[in-house]
């Protein structure tokens, strides 16, 4: 009996159904929303730098541990003059990591939740913008979409009603997501330099880097100088603490990355409505918060978009692979001259190719903007 279970469970594990698929991609984003969620009210009593510093310091032996595991598979050692990478990375995702929680202090689980699909759209403009991948229509139009239904969710086309979010307040919140992708975008261009198989190491180095600027730039002073420990916090606070550093980025990013492996590449990204969803839920259970129709509307028009832009990289991925195929099974005669332009077109081939498929692995909807690698399964 107990053979069997095993056995079953084995096989689920390496090749699961699509409801086993579909159940852990939904765990997952409900697992971040419970973070939003839970984040919420503990930011009353452990200000936004102590509660960062905090969680990142509960994070970090596990992304050194995850590195570790990458450690065998990386083709060679990183330079000293490619160390200096680690500063721009982890400044960008420093202040992600940062305003993840500034911003739920300031406007909200829901309004945090609602950006997060942006972070696909950012990534995609950037890296156009960085000759890293094209702009067809399909894409374009995703952009356009994702940045739209993103201004009504964050009702930014109020900010100057009275009851509407402050200026200060909307920019954040985009601030947010685009830092993260400027980290996305930066590891894509440090992997096509020759580092192959080192997103976690990139992780931890970058998110050490920022945990050391944060802890300096306030969470010194608010964890041992404003805060009182002793009066002033109560168990539900420690436990939104804990729950954002080994739950969110441990135990989401592990069933994540299984997850990612074995599905289409587009479903992941989408299912970040989902996350939303929970959000959403919840904020106007336990938070007291409200949602408007115009910032559901938003939200769905930002899901909408994010699917355009997944499922155009998902084509492009699959004309590169489909292109580099039929150049390695052409069957021809070439002389030595030819044969070695046939050799460098394949090469470049496979750069394209390995450098669409890091795209796809990073830019799956994080929103505590903790990437991860899906070669390593927990």
């Amino acid at each position: 009996m107990n053979s069997d279970i095993k056995t079953r469970l084995r096989k689920e594990y390496e090749t699961p159904s699509t409801c086993t698929t579909h159940l852990a991609l939904t765990l997952v984003q409900l697992i971040f929303a419970l973070m939003h969620t839970l984040a919420n009210p503990s930011l009353k009593h452990i200000p936004s730098f102590a509660f960062c510093t905090l969680r990142l310091a509960i994070a970090l032996p596990f992304l050194y541990m995850f590195g570790r595991l990458e450690k065998p598979t990386q083709t060679k050692d990183i330079s000293w003059k490619q160390r200096f990478w680690f500063v721009p990375m982890g400044t960008f995702l420093g202040i992600a990591y940062l305003l993840v929680f500034v911003c739920n202090e300031r406007s909200g689980a829901i309004a945090v939740a609602s950006v997060q699909p942006l972070m696909p759209v950012c990534t995609a403009l950037l890296s156009f913008a960085f000759g890293l991948e094209r702009m067809c229509f399909l894409k374009a139009f995703g952009c356009l979409l994702g940045f739209a239904g993103t201004v009504l969710a964050v009702r930014a086309h109020r900010i100057f009603d009275e009851v509407g979010p402050s200026v200060e307040d909307v920019l954040l919140l985009l601030l947010q997501t685009c830092s993260y992708s400027f980290y996305v975008v930066m590891v894509v261009k440090a992997t096509k330099s020759g580092m192959k198989n080192y997103g976690m190491t990139f992780l931890f180095r970058s998110t050490l880097f920022a945990w050391t600027w944060i802890f300096f730039a306030g969470g010194l002073k608010q964890i041992f100088i404003d805060i009182d420990w002793e009066n002033e916090v109560p168990a539900y606070a420690w436990g939104g603490v804990l729950f954002s550093g080994f739950g969110s980025a441990v135990i989401a990013h592990g069933i994540n990355s299984w997850a990612i492996t074995r599905v289409n590449g587009v479903l992941p990204t989408v299912y970040s409505g989902v996350q939303v969803a929970f959000t959403v839920l919840f904020g106007l259970t336990f938070l007291d918060e409200s949602l408007e129709a115009i910032q559901f509307a938003g939200i769905a028009i930002t899901v909408v978009g994010v699917y355009c832009v997944a499922r155009s990289r998902a084509e492009e991925r699959e004309e590169i692979i489909s292109s580099a195929t039929t150049e390695t099974t052409t069957e021809t005669t070439p002389t030595a001259n030819a044969e070695r332009q046939k050799d460098e077109q394949r090469n470049n081939h496979g750069q394209q190719r390995d450098d669409v498929e890091e795209l796809v692995e990073l830019v799956v909807t994080v929103p505590d903007a903790v990437p991860h690698r899906p070669s390593l399964d927990l």
